[in-house]
């Protein structure tokens, strides 16, 4: 029974690799993408109340109270109409995963509260209808989810296709203050050739972790969509040029970019380096292991 106040910490990820395949027969499109968890968290608390409510704080968490689309709420929501049982809650939200920036912050959130419901409930809904309901609330969900170490996802991101150990590494990331749209993107990515049947054997087929992050198919896009991006891009170009470092992508369809560093020391040394520009620099390490803790059966 719900009784007492439950925390959990929710890490962001990134898309090391996105390959858009082409647009599928639904009018989406079909992705592979390495999908790799990182230890920027969000901190989701729920307290059994009277009433529900959601409050948000942190350092990217401005506007974001009571809002009806966040998908704290909307899993909620889903959870009770399909059955779930609990008392009325509390959701502290402290927000220090970017908003817009292509690190799935609100997909971690929605799996989070999935996650805090099930365990704290009077009435469970059970592991699969719970996997049903991460699908269901965005195509990132199911990797927060369920997901462990580097994951090779397909479809538009739901599909688990291969999964291998996270690679051992720090992280450098510059957000600048974009809040991309990511059916903008998409919408803008337009009839450019991308057909299924002409990506290269070797893009569709790669089932290997690569060492280095990209490409991104989706930066271009974006870039155009958003300018300011572009200007980002052209920064970091040459600060990757300068430092003899790997260069910056786009994770997903952004705004944040984020490239490699061998250790801590590095990562740090090179977020000086880039503190310069206008936009939010943040290091962290990659994240080992399940995504969020198992439930238990």
């Amino acid at each position: 029974m719900f009784l007492v106040k439950v925390r959990l910490q929710l890490p962001a990820k990134v898309n090391w690799t996105l390959r858009v395949l082409g647009k599928r027969p639904d009018g989406f499109h079909e992705l592979r993408s390495w999908f790799v968890a990182v230890d920027i968290c969000d901190t989701l608390e729920a307290v059994p109340a009277e009433c529900s409510s959601l409050s948000v704080t942190g350092p990217f968490g401005e506007g974001l109270n009571e809002v009806d689309e966040n998908l704290v709420l909307k899993a909620e929501r889903k959870w009770r109409k399909s059955g779930g049982d609990a008392p009325p809650i509390s959701w502290m939200l402290e927000k220090n995963i970017p908003i817009g920036g292509g690190l799935g912050g609100g997909s971690s959130n929605a799996a989070g509260a999935l996650w805090l419901l099930e365990r704290s409930a009077t009435c469970t809904v059970g592991n699969d209808k719970l996997v049903d309901l991460a699908a269901s609330l965005g195509s990132d969900v199911p990797f927060f989810f369920s997901g462990q170490d580097a994951e090779l996802r397909g479809g538009k991101g739901e599909e688990l296709l291969k999964r291998v150990p996270s690679p051992d590494a720090w992280l450098v990331f510059v957000c600048p203050p974009v809040e991309v749209s990511t059916a903008k993107v998409y919408t803008n990515l337009g009839a450019s050739g991308l057909i299924a049947e002409n990506a290269p054997t070797a893009e569709v087929n790669r089932s290997i972790f690569p060492a280095v992050p990209g490409p991104n198919d989706l930066e271009s896009t974006a870039c155009d969509v958003y300018p300011q991006l572009a200007e980002i891009s052209r920064k970091l170009a040459a600060v990757a040029d300068s430092q003899d470092i790997p260069r910056f992508y786009l994770s997903g369809s952004g705004g944040c970019f984020f490239t490699v560093c061998s250790d801590a020391p590095t990562a740090h040394d090179l977020a000086r380096v880039v503190s310069s520009l206008e936009a939010d620099i943040l290091v962290a390490r990659t994240h080992s292991g399940a995504v969020l803790p198992l439930l238990s059966s």
